[in-house]
């Protein structure tokens, strides 16, 4: 069968999910197309309406989340007038999560709910036999009624999933459009073991049976690195470890820190990752090290212990992050740390308390957030309960944005222009240490080139609200540096 997947993300990392179900369902022999989003500058709807005259598919598969649910239902409308024999298919977070909503959505033919490597390819053999489609997992229309069927099991083997095909993405694009050149995206494991009060991933863990968090073997993480590194040569010069916690799994971090050694790919692929603070021990800072670690970004939140422990449900002490930074700082690796602000118990005084602490340990870089009560998650329905979840109505986004308790969205705006240009003086000096005059050359060309990369306009707050837009350039140069030297003056600024 003929399949049109949509990727509606518009951010600077291609969607793995969908790249894992793409490469399975043509290992099922089915053909698939992708229409991706991501560096469209023209009208979304129009571009998805010409690939779809194009490609000619027999089903539209939407991978959507909450947050792009409504654009995702914009275009279906516009396929569903022009199409409407056409079968359109919905998978990724919001049907996981939200199933008898999303059903009973009249643009809904279908939920592919859970991880669809398995379930999805099994419904198309179904359709294209013309058999009943009763496969766990799997939620359809027939003859004006919902057929529901039992919760599918997640992949217990991840190394038996096949590797995802990125002949589909521009990659070219994907790799200068991140903030580092050339980075690929790896998944080591799969799910949380943790429970923090504002993420999905309890709700996901309880769609499907069998256990959440999984991990691949060192020797096939390795395997899809190396296969890469053939493909896309020097182009490829950055590994991304997307996992959740990476880390987690001490045998297989052990594993494979050694592997990626023993391949020789410290020297040619350095890598980064996202981790908690309570899993970076010295021995686990010295090994990343090592093994060719760059930067690492971990999720503070708050500066505010009681709001991190209490309200979100974190775990960890502000002694903690001290700790942690402190073995990363011993060992020369850069990170960055996470903020969000608008939350319950959220004022001026716990944002002041986040930054203070945030600066005090010296990082990169400070990403920032708003607080969005994620349906589904704990906090969103304690917070539903007391009936303190309402629309923002001063919000201008397109994306859902709720009332910001204490704060207003004009004053987290300006909370985030006023960190972004602060992080933005410190890149400067370090730029100007390391690299001379020579990087405000290179600055200034690249701002000149923005139009002409992506559709970014060039307003200083909204650059800034990007995410400090010169830490691209920065990294850009310093990864071709000595790292171990130049860190050092990170820290100093």
């Amino acid at each position: 069968m003929k399949i049109s997947f949509i990727n509606p993300y518009k951010y600077g990392l291609p969607n793995i999910g969908l790249a894992y179900v793409i490469s399975a369902v043509e290992k099922a022999g089915h053909h698939s197309y992708l229409i991706d989003l991501c560096f469209n500058k023209q009208n979304d709807i129009r571009y998805v309406i010409q690939k779809i005259e194009e490609q000619r598919p027999e089903i539209i598969g939407f991978s959507t989340c909450t947050l792009s649910y409504q654009k995702c239902r914009e275009i279906a409308k516009v396929i569903r007038a022009k199409l409407p024999k056409i079968l359109l298919v919905w998978g990724g977070i919001q049907p996981t999560i939200l199933p008898e909503e999303t059903i009973k959505d009249s643009l809904v033919d279908v939920l592919c709910i859970g991880e669809g490597e398995l379930t999805f390819p099994m419904f198309l053999n179904r359709l294209s036999q013309n058999k009943e489609t009763l496969i766990p997992g799997i939620w359809y229309k027939k003859n004006g009624n919902i057929i529901r069927t039992h919760p599918n099991h997640f992949i217990e083997n991840l190394d038996s999933v096949p590797f995802p095909n990125w002949v589909h993405w521009e990659m070219e694009k994907y790799f200068k459009s991140g903030s580092v050149p050339g980075n690929l995206l790896i998944l080591t494991s799969r799910g949380c073991s943790f429970d923090c009060s504002f993420c999905s991933a309890d709700s996901i863990r309880k769609s499907c049976k069998g256990k959440y968090y999984r991990t691949r073997s060192a020797e096939n993480i390795i395997r899809e690195i190396e296969l890469n590194l053939n493909i896309y040569g020097r182009k490829l010069t950055t590994v991304l470890f997307g996992d959740e916690v990476f880390g987690f799994n001490r045998e297989l971090f052990k594993d494979l820190m050694a592997l990626y050694v023993k391949r020789g790919l410290h020297k040619r692929l350095p890598w980064m990752c996202q981790t908690r603070a309570d899993i970076i021990t010295e021995e686990w800072a010295r090994s990343a090290n090592r093994a060719g670690c760059i930067f690492i970004s971990t999720g503070l939140e708050t500066g505010n212990e009681k709001m991190r422990e209490k309200t979100f449900n974190k775990g960890i002490s502000n002694g903690a992050f001290i700790r942690a930074i402190n073995n990363l700082h011993k060992h020369n690796i850069f990170f960055s740390i996470s903020l969000m602000f608008g939350a319950p118990e959220d004022n001026k005084k716990t944002i002041k308390e986040s930054i203070d602490f945030a600066n005090s340990l010296a990082p990169f870089s400070i990403k920032i957030s708003r607080y969005i009560p994620l349906p589904t998650t704990k906090l969103c329905e304690t917070l539903r309960e007391k009936g303190l979840i309402r629309l923002d109505k001063g919000c201008k986004d397109t994306l859902p944005c709720y009332d910001t308790f204490y704060l207003k969205s004009e004053q987290i705006d300006n909370i985030f222009f006023y960190i972004h240009i602060k992080m933005a003086i410190r890149y400067l000096k370090v730029a100007f240490l390391t690299m001379g005059w020579r990087f405000f050359i290179e600055l200034l060309k690249f701002i000149l080139n923005i139009d002409k990369s992506r559709e970014m306009p060039l307003n200083i707050k909204q650059m800034s609200n990007k995410g400090a837009i010169v830490q691209r350039i920065v990294f850009k140069y310093l990864i071709k540096k000595n790292l171990h030297l130049i860190t050092p003056l990170m820290y100093k600024q």
